[in-house]
């Protein structure tokens, strides 16, 4: 078949009901009664001669009624034309086009795919209109043409040539032929189903739990690391492919873990995507907003009302209780040890690490969302430079490489133009009185004084503490004059300590020294080797984080380390 009569039949494919195709003079109506096979009926003119691959039987159509089912590979006649091996005209859609395509979705309005691809060709996504197809190659202000050019085959309509530098919104279920291979465009990705939504719920709240992925030929499980990180594992069979707005990802035996965000598709068939969306928030910007408010003011409630629903939110230092929360109106759920308990209007809840809430209507995992003042920055005493702990001259945290400079009581921040780390490029100030300032530039620096809390990317947040009192410094006597002491935490200062190793305030030494060697037992980096470098990384953050917090117990009261 030449390319007009391949475009009348793949236009006659969009037809469920079938049409009646003319070629060598010979009629039939083709029906695509499934994705691999035709079948062809002779309606008139001359005869049809059809040899079967798989025996090689001659079948010869030349009555009405007479019909047969074509299948890859067998060999076609039609009339006077010559025999052409048939194969499956039109394709599932590929899947370098499913890349343009969730790479287009998350970079809505820009041009993306296809650089690599000749023809060459480009995806764009817009709310509410779509996707559309480019063809051609941008280089600077003009186009680099391939020779081929690309059809748009709709139900109904004359097929739409895409002429060198033209755009056209392609409906689903239309054939697109891009060079010489016809596909039909569908939706490239189904949403996450809601049954592996709610495994997913009991798998975070058991976190030995994991939900079993079966993707054909593969075989996988996801379920959430220590850091409650959502892990897709590889377990057997073909390689098991994530596609995410940045590359795509093949696990299998040599690479078989891959932390999921929101977002990334899970291939679960031969060309069958879903999209992944973490039914659980990891302590959101707003709430950790709401706590730190609430752990300014220590027994001072304050209302927020969040998805029709209104909560108290407090801190209550004493005991250990810490964060507390109590449902006005509205809904209020907890997950805890595979069970869920709907908590009555009235009811005060302590918020404790790792458990799981539905606070408006969002399931999310709380996280105490504060620590202490990093020691780097408290050591800083110089006034007048910038702080250059590495060859960049940057510093690093949270996700963020940025600059910074003492200025007066506090410090003046600046994101660096060189910052990398795509997850991670802002920087929060939560300002006293409760407004919340976002800093993800280069071009301008933000002072942050005493009271301000900052929050590097992913990592915790932390206060700018008040300096000493001119009163409080001559308090040092007269042969310390000008020398630096250490200052040892205030009580509230080790409330964040005391969150980490889980205890109360009043828990003695003894336990207190019991629980830590427990906590540095079960954290240790080799017990996460297994699930590859990041787990491993992981573990010694929190290994590092509660031997900080026990150090900071122990010097506080006087007791050794030891």
């Amino acid at each position: 078949m030449n390319q007009s009569e391949e475009i009348a039949l793949a236009t006659t494919l969009l037809k469920p009901e079938g049409t009646t195709i003319n070629i060598g003079h010979a009629q039939a109506k083709v029906t695509q009664e499934d994705p691999w096979a035709l079948t062809l009926e002779w309606t008139g003119g001359e005869a049809i001669v059809i040899v079967k691959k798989e025996n090689k039987t001659k079948i010869v159509l030349n009555s009405s009624g007479k019909k047969e089912v074509l299948q890859e590979g067998d060999s076609v006649k039609m009339g006077n034309r010559k025999f052409f091996l048939y194969k499956r005209l039109i394709q599932p859609m590929p899947s370098y086009f499913i890349e343009s395509c969730v790479k287009a979705v998350s970079n809505p309005g820009q041009r993306v795919g296809g650089f690599n691809e000749k023809p060459y060709y480009g995806i764009r996504y817009q709310a509410g209109r779509g996707y559309s197809l480019i063809n051609g190659q941008p280089t600077g202000n003009t186009l680099t043409v391939d020779y081929y050019d690309m059809v748009i085959l709709r139900d109904g309509e004359e097929p739409v040539l895409l002429k060198p530098g033209k755009e056209e919104c392609i409906p689903f279920d239309a054939v697109i032929k891009i060079g010489k291979q016809y596909f039909k465009f569908t939706k490239p990705f189904d949403e996450m189903p809601e049954a592996m939504g709610a495994a997913l719920i009991g798998a975070a709240v058991d976190n030995k739990a994991s939900v079993a992925i079966d993707a054909g030929p593969s075989q996988g499980s996801i379920s959430y690391d220590a850091e409650s990180n959502p892990v897709l594992t590889w377990k057997n069979g073909e390689p098991l492919h994530v596609i995410n707005n940045r590359d795509r990802r093949a696990l299998n035996a040599e690479k078989p873990t891959h932390i999921l965000v929101d977002g990334d598709l899970i291939q679960y068939g031969p060309g069958q995507y879903y999209r992944f969306i973490n039914p659980i928030s990891l302590m959101p910007l707003w709430m950790t907003g709401w706590l730190i408010y609430a752990y300014d003011q220590p027994h001072t409630p304050f209302k927020k009302s969040i998805g029709g629903s209104t909560y108290e939110f407090f801190y209550s230092p004493e005991n250990g209780k810490g964060l507390g929360i109590r449902l006005e109106k509205g809904e209020l759920e907890v997950f805890d040890s595979g069970s869920k308990r709907q908590v009555p209007a009235g009811e005060t809840v302590f918020l404790r690490l790792g458990r799981i809430y539905k606070i408006g209507g969002q399931l999310i995992q709380f996280g105490f969302p504060i620590r202490n003042m990093p020691a780097w920055l408290r050591s800083l005493s110089d006034f007048d430079r910038y702080i250059y702990p590495h060859s960049h001259g940057l510093h690093y945290d949270g996700g963020v490489h940025f600059q910074v400079k003492r200025e007066k009581e506090g410090f003046n921040l600046r994101i660096s133009s060189e910052t990398h780390d795509g997850s991670g490029k802002v920087i929060y100030i939560f300002h006293p009185g409760g407004r919340i300032e976002v800093l993800k530039s280069s071009d301008r620096q933000v002072y942050v004084g005493p009271g301000t809390w900052v929050k590097f990317g992913k990592a915790k947040a932390f206060k700018i503490p008040t300096p000493q009192t001119t009163g409080q410094q001559e308090a040092r006597g007269p042969n310390q004059q000008g020398k630096k002491t250490h200052q040892r935490p205030t009580r509230k200062d080790l409330d964040p300590y005391y969150y980490v190793l889980g205890i109360a305030r009043d828990a003695s030494q003894a336990d207190i020294k019991k629980t830590f060697l427990r906590l540095m037992q079960e954290n240790h980096p080799d017990r996460f080797a297994h699930q590859g470098k990041e787990a491993e990384r992981a573990a010694k953050e929190r290994t590092q984080c509660i031997a900080e917090a026990y150090v900071e117990i122990c010097e506080a009261n006087g007791w050794s380390v030891k």
